[in-house]
């Protein structure tokens, strides 16, 4: 499996294919000009942060996300549905994003499956689908390798239980224990709820 830069590792060097290199980002270019889908999702990323002596330009970070999209990568599908979600370097659409979130959400990809979840509790570019959404959280709420889930998903499954939306049955147990997961995730809000109880 072929290693990539996420966005906390953006400073002096970047794994690939598991050898550590000094970053170049001339070599990102070239690399990306020529078709390689991780090249062209970190360009994106330098793009979106002004990063490296590139300008702060969303619109090129999409179009570099959006050629690695194409080809299947699925931290740029996800990276392209949150650019369509929030309007950031294209014309805000829900549509669009569910599309994208979708796509990363089918390989796998956590805060895809989280954000899909959003957009099927609240209905944008979807028909509310309580019980979707809470499917999509239960799966990016699990643990991963590094044993992390996603804070936010934790929080829409501390939400379900916490009404009994999502074909649970209300589950005040429930509910704190994905609260409490949240919270110590850093999502605010559920600090703020348990804080409440």
């Amino acid at each position: 499996m072929k290693k990539f830069l996420p966005l906390c590792t953006l400073f002096l060097t970047m794994v690939g294919y598991g050898q550590k290199r000094e970053l170049d980002v001339r070599a990102i270019v070239k690399e990306a000009k020529a078709g390689d889908e991780i090249a062209q999702y970190n360009l994106g990323i330098f793009y979106l942060l002004g990063a490296e002596n590139l300008p702060k330009s969303y619109t090129e970070a999409v179009r570099w996300w959006e050629k690695s999209a194409l080809q299947g990568m699925d931290l740029a599908q996800m990276r392209l549905g949150w650019a369509y979600e929030n309007g950031i370097g294209v014309s805000l659409s829900y549509s669009k994003a569910v599309e994208w979130y979708q796509k990363a959400a089918e390989q796998g990809e956590k805060e895809a499956q989280e954000y899909l979840g959003y957009c099927y509790m609240y209905g944008r570019g979807v028909t509310k689908d309580y019980t979707q959404a809470f499917h999509l959280f239960e799966k990016a709420a699990q643990d991963d390798e590094f044993g992390k889930g996603r804070a936010g998903a934790q929080f829409g499954l501390g939400a379900c239980y916490g009404k009994g939306e999502g074909g649970v049955p209300k589950d005040n147990k429930k509910a704190t224990y994905w609260f409490k997961k949240a919270c110590l995730g850093g999502v605010e809000q559920a600090c703020e709820i348990l804080n409440m109880k």
